[in-house]
This record gives structure tokens, sequence and C-alpha cells, in this order.
């Protein structure tokens, strides 16, 4: 899975990921047992300014991610304005959103990662399962196909 941080030159902004295990990948805590920051960019960093956070083999259960606004970078703005984009198996998600100068929002973003659905023991290798029927369901049926043949 991948969270990732978009924000503009006038900012440093820092990204926050917390896991379903409450451990948290920030610039200061990186890498964890389960994910770590590939950068973390502050002012005067060459654009695009995006911090990214991976988890190679992310857990099912609830993430919550946050934004930091600790320096100015060369503005007197009061807000900085970010893009953030999840993406992994079972989620996508993209919001737009502005934190206060001095201001930690812990929780920008919280969405759950699903389970896998569970694999067949038997046959689970298989992207196409077993091809078998149920005991007493009779043969497969397939669109095109005749029983127990998939189409051409």
């Amino acid at each position: 899975m991948r969270v990732e941080l978009a924000f503009g030159e006038g900012a440093d902004l820092d990204l926050y990921v917390t896991d379903p295990a409450l451990e948290t990948v920030y610039f200061a805590n990186t890498p964890t047992r389960l994910g770590g920051l590939e950068a973390d960019l502050r002012c005067g960093s060459a654009g695009p300014r995006i911090e990214v956070v991976r988890f190679p083999a992310a857990p099912a259960g609830r993430y919550r991610v946050g934004v930091d606004f600790p320096e100015r970078c060369g503005t007197r703005g009061d807000e900085g304005g970010f893009r953030l984009r999840v993406r992994g198996p079972g989620v996508a998600r993209e919001i737009e959103g502005r934190v206060a100068f001095g201001r930690f929002e812990s929780r920008v973003l919280e969405f759950e990662l699903a389970a896998p659905p569970p694999r067949d023991a038997e046959c689970g290798a298989s992207p196409r399962g077993c091809g078998r029927a149920l005991p007493g369901a009779g043969p497969i049926k397939h669109a095109a196909g005749t029983a127990d043949e998939p189409p051409g």
C-alpha cells in the first residue's frame, strides 16, 4: 500500500500514517515494523514535493493519516494546501485539504483495509480456483462452452 502527501513550495508539511498495530510512520519514526517513509521533503527540496509512506505487506485493519505544518518556506502563509492519495489492495482514496501553520491535524483521513478473501486450501494458487462444482450441484456451466469446459 502507498500513501502520498503532495504539497506546494510555500510550506513544509509532514505525513503521518498510523497502522492497525497503532505504530505511526513519520520523519522521526521510520522505518517501522510494517512500513516506512521514503523521504522527508523540507523547505528547499526540489519539486514535485510528494512524501510517500509505503507498507510493502499492509495488514488488514484501520489506518489513520495525519498532516503537520511545522514550518513556512519563505512565505507568510497561514495555511498550506495538500493532496492526499492512498492506493493499495481494495483501497483507492484521494482528497484535497488545507492545514493551518503550526497545527498538527492527526486525523485527515481514516480508512479500513479489508483482509484478502480466503483461498481454497487445495486450489488457492489457481486464479480460476479448482473449477469444480460443489458436491451435488451438478456440472459447471460456462457461458459459451459445454459442461466442465471453459469457453474456447
